[in-house]
């Protein structure tokens, strides 16, 4: 990819299903700090086992725009119309290069298959493959893994089976992973024709304290500031007054999954910065219907609910709706009922800096806002004319 020559820095996200978590990610972070031993890689995996892209869809927000990334190693099975819904987020949101990666094979034609249902899936999968995804990496100009073809050829010249790849009858074991790695890396080189997100560069002039840049975007980092601090405004406003600069983060766990027991906390009332939990204060013998209470750390006690209905807190910063709980899934995994006192923890997260402090490395100050024409203020203290750059991120795709 473009953005791993030596010497620069590159935020890597590794999002998907539970394939995506196996460990051949980790073969693919070492390859590449080996091969790129001067640039500052940071490389996370924010996938989430067992979620298809109906389920991904609705924790998509939380988990990659406060990552920021510039490249992020997507797969995920379930609905294609979802899954193109998750690609036009990514390339609206963000002006990270997308890697996609094709299915790899677990079943070829002429091995058993009771009920036709494997022939079923291997059919869609193949035309998935190499016709539904090439024609989506060209619609949004992103690049494509073909794991699926590396994976057919591989069977081809040792004669394996793809059982032979995998523990299961879809995750892959340690030899899978190595190859499943071995197809990825080949992609993960520079020079890729990949079409680059927008973002453009300057070296402002201060004026009477003040900075004043137009710009259209929806991202604001600041390179090398040696004095500080300085305050941010942005369209006339300072950020915190902004509704959409802040989120709801992921909520904990359910007991028995790596799923958050709810997967997308809403508000309807501009946010501030603080911590939440949800107190179950009641429920059903295996958990997977209960009451509770919602407390704010600054917010305090607001409001108590049940997941048979939509929720709305008192302050109107928490929403909770019904189809968000993901305790019946966890529930049927193992049977294993919800322990006593659970609570469930979050936090509003702020998407900016305010004000921002002297660093030699970027800062990112604002991000999270429409991607249209804006107006950006620095104000410095008295008397001071800190050096900095500005960068500014506009994401190739304008969602109406």
């Amino acid at each position: 990819m473009s953005l791993l020559e030596n010497g620069q820095s590159a935020v890597i996200l590794i999002y998907g299903q539970s394939i995506s978590k196996q460990d051949w990610w980790r073969i693919v972070a070492a390859d590449l700090r080996a091969r790129y031993p001067k640039a500052e890689l940071k490389i996370e995996n924010r996938t989430i086992g067992g979620y298809s892209t109906q389920y991904l869809i609705r924790t998509m927000e939380a988990d990659i725009l406060p990552f920021q990334p510039d490249l992020i190693v997507f797969h995920d099975y379930g609905s294609q119309d979802l899954y193109e819904k998750i690609i036009r987020f990514i390339r609206s949101q963000t002006t990270a290069e997308v890697l996609l990666q094709s299915d790899h094979v677990v079943w070829i034609p002429g091995e058993a298959d009771p009920g036709g249902s494997r022939r079923k899936s291997y059919d869609f999968q193949e035309k998935h493959s190499f016709e539904w995804l090439p024609e989506l990496a060209r619609k949004y100009g992103l690049g494509l893994v073909d794991i699926r073809g590396g994976w057919h050829e591989h069977l081809k010249q040792t004669g394996m089976k793809p059982s032979e790849l995998l523990r299961d009858s879809v995750h892959l074991n340690a030899r899978g992973e190595e190859l499943y790695a071995a197809i990825t890396k080949q992609f993960l080189v520079p020079g890729s024709s990949q079409k680059r997100a927008v973002y453009s560069e300057v070296e402002p002039k201060w004026k009477n304290g003040r900075i004043e840049l137009d710009f259209e975007g929806n991202r604001v980092e600041v390179l090398g500031l040696t004095d500080g601090p300085v305050d941010v405004w942005i369209d006339q406003q300072r950020p915190s007054a902004i509704p959409a600069l802040h989120y709801h983060s992921r909520p904990t766990n359910t007991w028995d999954a790596d799923w958050p027991t709810v997967m997308r906390v809403g508000s309807e009332r501009p946010l501030q910065t603080e911590e939440w939990v949800l107190k179950v204060t009641r429920r059903n013998d295996p958990g997977t219907e209960f009451d509770f209470e919602v407390y704010g750390s600054l917010t305090g006690f607001d409001g108590s609910g049940t997941t048979k209905q939509r929720f709305v807190s008192n302050s109107r910063r928490v929403t909770l709706d019904p189809e968000d709980y993901d305790v019946v899934r966890s529930y049927g995994l193992h049977k294993i009922s919800m322990p006593g006192g659970r609570q469930i923890r979050w936090a509003s997260m702020p998407r900016y800096i305010d004000p921002v402090l002297p660093s030699t490395g970027t800062q990112t100050i604002l991000y999270g806002l429409a991607n249209t024409k804006h107006h950006l203020t620095l104000v410095a203290p008295k008397g001071k004319s800190p050096r900095l750059k500005i960068r500014t991120h506009q994401p190739p795709l304008k969602e109406n």
